[in-house]
């Protein structure tokens, strides 16, 4: 059984079809080049944890502001249609969730500058550090009793 990591013909029939416009022909084609479908594997698998850790984090900071799960759960749903509403406008759609989740919406122009991870990783963390310090600030505020 062979174990050769390369991409397979099944990759490049759909990505080269019009399942989504988002795509680019030269993207892929850098893409396919730079990483090993293992590499793009775990990158992907990333983007989508921190894509989950940060709704977590949206999730509890709604629940310490509105003290109501079924709204904070409505307004997790709202925030990922918005995000999903901006991916087909322009500039804004480079800070929807869906584009900084997957690579292979890059543009080619990323891709060969080497930014297409980076500034995914970077728009991250700055999401999470944003949300981690709003929960922090909401928390510090809330006035705790402990009891006797």
């Amino acid at each position: 059984m062979s174990f050769h990591n390369s991409w397979s013909s099944y990759f490049f029939h759909q990505m080269t079809g019009n399942i989504n416009l988002s795509y680019s022909n030269e993207a892929i084609k850098l893409i396919v080049q730079k990483l090993t479908p293992i590499s793009f594997v775990f990158i992907t698998s990333l983007f989508t944890a921190l894509y989950l850790f940060f709704i977590a984090m949206f999730f509890i900071v709604c629940n310490i502001i509105f003290k109501k799960r079924v709204v904070s759960l409505i307004l997790v749903i709202l925030l990922n249609a918005l995000s999903k509403a901006f991916d087909s406008f322009g500039t804004i759609a480079k800070f929807s969730f869906s584009k900084n989740i997957y690579i292979v919406t890059s543009s080619a122009y990323e891709v060969t500058n080497n930014t297409y991870i980076l500034f995914r990783l970077a728009y991250w963390i700055i999401l999470i550090i944003l949300m981690y310090f709003i929960g922090n600030i909401l928390t510090k505020k809330k006035d705790c009793s402990y009891g006797d």
